[in-house]
């Protein structure tokens, strides 16, 4: 066998390896996540009046093009209530599947 098929061969079983274990970047451990919501997709939100509503809408498309697994938009209050609440969510390691914020809010 030609080393770069050697090689591409044991890269291909070290990603599988990886993969499959559960220890690598691909998966976390049960323990390091818990959603809201298994059966929907949480987003906390801070919107209000128009965009809210375009929001909202556009949720509601996605759910009715894609009702596996649908969006639940919610209000969280602005944005440091947000900052907050997924900090103390962090700490609780139970966490919306998506959240607004700020980029320097998410670098703490």
């Amino acid at each position: 066998m030609s080393y770069p098929k050697r090689m591409e061969m044991i890269i291909c079983y070290s990603l599988l390896w990886i993969f499959f274990s559960g220890n690598g970047c691909f998966f976390s451990s049960p323990k390091e996540f818990i959603p809201l919501n298994s059966s929907q997709v949480v987003f906390w939100d801070r919107q209000t009046a128009e965009s809210a509503v375009f929001i909202k809408t556009k949720a509601n498309e996605f759910n009715e093009q894609c009702p596996g697994l649908p969006v639940k938009v919610e209000k969280a209050g602005g944005y440091a209530e947000i900052f907050r609440k997924v900090s103390a969510s962090i700490q609780a390691r139970k966490l919306p599947a998506l959240a607004v914020s700020y980029e320097s809010m998410t670098s703490e």
